[in-house]
Formats: structure tokens, sequence, C-alpha cells
């Protein structure tokens, strides 16, 4: 496949592209990295000790909003799943906190509610019901139920 020229261009495009985006994302975090290093070099003993312990305690919080985010989704989704709402609806919750996730899960419920409910009352009102089909043989059931009132 790749010795056709269509192909093997396409190819070759796609691959530059890649490395291009590898080459561009390598060289931001190495300027970050030197960038730091600088500024740790031009510090004090006292200034680069409060300059990592603030860096760690930010890694901290960082690791410990990730946890809470993961362990309020998956609560978020079984709370989806018991109300009978469509576990898609998670996406689009605030997991800040436990407060801020339950106050945007109640308004998605609701706005969900409001739209089947929206939704059905315009497929009930729309035109008039179906007229029942007679039946071939005469058989069909209030034909018999009169016959059977009027002893016949």
């Amino acid at each position: 496949m790749l010795k056709d020229g269509r192909y093997q261009a396409e190819f070759d495009r796609r691959v530059q592209k890649a490395l291009g985006t590898a080459k561009e994302k390598w060289t931001a975090l190495m300027d970050d990295k030197l960038s730091e290093a600088d500024r740790l070099a031009k510090m004090n003993k006292e200034e680069k000790a409060e300059y990592l312990r603030q860096k760690q305690e930010q890694e901290l919080k960082n690791r410990e909003a990730a946890i809470t985010r993961r362990e309020l989704m998956a609560e978020a989704k079984n709370t989806l799943v018991e109300k009978k709402l469509p576990v898609g609806l998670a996406e689009v919750l605030n997991y800040t906190d436990a407060v801020s996730c339950n106050k945007s899960m109640e308004a998605v419920e609701k706005a969900f509610q409001e739209a089947v409910q929206t939704t059905v009352e315009e497929r009930l009102k729309g035109g008039t019901p179906p007229k029942k089909a007679p039946s071939e043989d005469g058989n069909d059931l209030t034909k018999q139920v009169e016959d059977l009132m009027m002893g016949l």
C-alpha cells in the first residue's frame, strides 16, 4: 500500500506533522525546565527551599483534586443509573467538590426531566388518534361484546 505514491505522500505528510508537534512539545518543556533552573540558580538557599515547598504543595493539591474528581464522577454515574438517567450526563457535571457536584446533578436532572416532559407533551398533542382497523370477518371485540349484551 505504501508503494502507491498517493499513500506514501499522505503517510509522509502525517509523519512530518506528528514529528513537528512532538518537537514543539519537547521544546516547550525544555524551555520551562531551563527557565525554572535559571530561577533556582538566582535564589538563595531559603528561597529555593520555599519555592520547592510551594511547588510540592501545589502538586499535592493537583493530585488530590484529580482523585476527588474521579471519586465524584464515579459516584455521580452511580446516582444517574439509580435515577434512570443517561450516564452521559456525568460529563457536564461540576466536580470541584461534593456540594457543587450535587447542585449540578440536581440542575441537570431537572433540565433533563423538563426536556423529556416537553417532548412527551408535544408528541401527545399532535394529530388525532389512529382509527381502529376493521376486522375482515366481523369478529372484532366491540361487536362481540355488543352481541353478548343483546343476547344474540
